[in-house]
């Protein structure tokens, strides 16, 4: 049987996140710029300020650029931030949640949470994802038959070769035999 892909996304290039420490670090940029003209002695410190704002970015833009996610009708996966690779197959997810902040699609499984951000169809890949969990829950569960033999007494076992012995089917000493080795003799 093979895998039908339910909805594909890719998240948001540019997103709010990234945004707010890219105009930090060019303001920032900008002031020491300004300062080093004037010959202030405070440069340097600005100068730093600049480098850290801007490893920020870096380190912000690297965590959430390259989020995907892909639902199938067996299981999702993508990348999530720093562009980990996850696959979850659809029976392992308990349950979806949407994000507010980061705009993300939250998928719980047993071994925890995994978040992909900055999706602009958050609404409609949960609410897929939704259907999915429900259609599992209503989907009827095969019964399996367990068969289990109870191991008899040896005093039923022993009763079961004399009948066998009255009826002819067994000789004298073939019930001796048996008797012998369940009793332990």
């Amino acid at each position: 049987m093979t895998e039908k892909k339910i909805i594909k996304e890719k998240a948001n290039k540019l997103n709010f996140l990234v945004l707010i420490p890219a105009l930090g670090t060019l303001a920032l940029l900008v002031l020491s710029f300004m300062m080093l003209i004037q010959g202030d002695s405070n440069t340097a410190m600005w100068f730093v300020f600049t480098v850290i704002a801007a490893v920020i970015t870096v380190f912000v833009w690297l965590a959430t650029a390259g989020s995907e996610i892909v639902v199938t009708d067996k299981r999702i996966y993508g990348r999530v931030a720093f562009g980990k690779q996850v696959d979850l197959p659809l029976d392992s997810v308990s349950a979806v949640a949407t994000t507010a902040f980061t705009q993300g699609v939250s998928v719980s499984t047993s071994s925890g949470r995994i978040t992909f951000l900055f999706l602009s169809q958050k609404e409609q890949i949960a609410s897929t994802i939704r259907k999915l969990l429900v259609d599992r829950q209503q989907k009827p569960v095969a019964a399996t038959t367990i068969k289990q033999e109870i191991p008899q007494s040896n005093a039923e076992e022993l009763r079961k070769y004399k009948e066998l012995l009255d009826m002819g089917v067994i000789s004298k000493e073939e019930f001796d035999a048996k008797k012998k080795q369940l009793l332990g003799l």
